[in-house]
This record gives C-alpha cells, structure tokens and sequence, in this order.
C-alpha cells in the first residue's frame, strides 16, 4: 500500500485497501483514518463511504454511521455492504422495520449470503418475530451449521416455545464441542 502511495499520491485506493485490512481485523480505530483520507479524495465514491460507515458501525457511532451509508446508498442503491451496515445500525437502533428492509433488499441481491441471514434472524428475534427468525436460522443452518449458528438458533427455539427443539440444537452444539461450557450452560437452561 506504502508503494501505491507514492506511485500516485493522489489516489484513494491504498487507504481503501488498508481500511479493509483494519476492517477485517476489526481494528476500526485504525480503519477510520484510512477511509477518512480516501473519501476526503473521492467524496462520492460509495466503497469509501461504506467502509467509513462500517467502521464508525463497529466503534458503535450509528449516527455518523447511519451518514455515511446514507450516502453510500443514495450513490449506489443495490450497494451489498452498505445494505447490510446499515441494516446492523438501525437495529443497534432498535429500528428493526427499517433494518428489515435493509436486510430483506441485502437478500434480493444475494440469497443466500450468509451474514444478512443471520443479522436478519437476529434483528427479527429482537423484533420478537421468532417465527421468521426460526426460518433465517433453518435456512442458515442448511449451508452454515456451526455451533455458534446452532446455539442461536436454539434460543430462538427457547423463545418461540419449542423446547424440544432448543434441547437438541443445544445437545448438538454440545457433543461438537464438548469443551465450551456455554453449550453445556444452555443445555441446563
């Protein structure tokens, strides 16, 4: 990235590039320079926003946030990301109709896309509409049955009433990990 930036000064991609390092690494502190200096060069680029945008998203800044993607949004309307950063912010917000959307048009573009699947059912059970939260979870658990998934889904069970259902997401979680103790903890519940 140090080289690029001195082949051309000028431009916005090597801080892009190492904001998405820091993103990754969810380092939003060192991410947000980055992006700040990359849209300072190019204010109308929507890669830029969404990743200033996801960084103030992950240093819990949902007003400064909620801007950025906005912006990023009204840029490129089908932009993927920004779809789903804005949708976690309105639901940190307690917004869960309008996280919906956001979440909902994030899964028009990508069906299947893993992240909007589980944010949705998360922003769902919030919601307290653990009967649509259920179908994001069976449908995550189709390509994506982890323990971490599995649980979630368990306690949405808990909440939905099936019981029988949260006790063997639970048993399962335990018997592939028998050694994190908030499977067994759930399980007990």
């Amino acid at each position: 990235f140090q080289r690029a930036n001195k082949i051309d000064p000028k431009s916005p991609v090597p801080y892009q590039g190492r904001g998405n390092v820091f993103l990754d690494r969810k380092d939003f502190q060192r991410a947000l320079p980055e992006f700040e200096k990359a849209v300072k060069l190019a204010p109308d680029n929507e890669a830029f926003l969404g990743g200033r945008g996801a960084a103030y998203l992950g240093m819990q800044d949902y007003t400064k946030a909620l801007a950025d993607l906005d912006k990023a949004l009204k840029l490129n309307p089908d932009y993927f990301e920004a779809l789903g950063s804005r949708g976690a912010c309105l639901m940190h917000l307690h917004e869960y109709a309008k996280a919906d959307k956001d979440f909902g048009r994030a899964l028009e573009i990508k069906p299947n896309a893993p992240g909007a699947l589980r944010n949705r059912g998360i922003n769902f059970d919030c919601w307290g509409k653990f009967k649509e939260s259920l179908a994001d979870y069976d449908k995550l658990m189709e390509f994506n049955g982890s323990a971490a998934i599995q649980v979630e889904r368990g306690q949405v069970r808990m909440k939905f009433g099936d019981n029988q259902g949260a006790l063997a997401d639970f048993d399962a979680c335990v018997e592939a990990d028998p050694k994190e103790p908030m499977y067994a903890y759930m399980r007990a519940q």
